[in-house]
């Protein structure tokens, strides 16, 4: 699915995106990895980002896609 939205992101295979590090911005803290994507099956866009903690006893997280600011590494 290499489809990622309209703002500005770009297309980005699923792989591209996997494993990124995750950083929440509100929370000022590490969230963990990118585990999988969940696609909306209707429209075919990204709705949600799986994500695993880094501690494996804590829950995997899910957040919103547009929640998300953009992508890449850190400076």
């Amino acid at each position: 699915m290499p489809y990622l939205g309209e703002r500005g992101i770009g297309m980005k295979y699923k792989g591209q995106i996997t494993g990124l590090e995750v950083f929440s911005i509100v929370e000022v803290a590490f969230l963990g990895k990118v585990a999988d994507l969940l696609i909306n099956p209707d429209s075919g866009m990204i709705d949600f980002l799986v994500i695993e903690p880094e501690i494996k006893f804590l829950e995997y997280r899910l957040v919103a896609f547009n929640d998300v600011a953009g992508f890449g590494k850190m400076p």
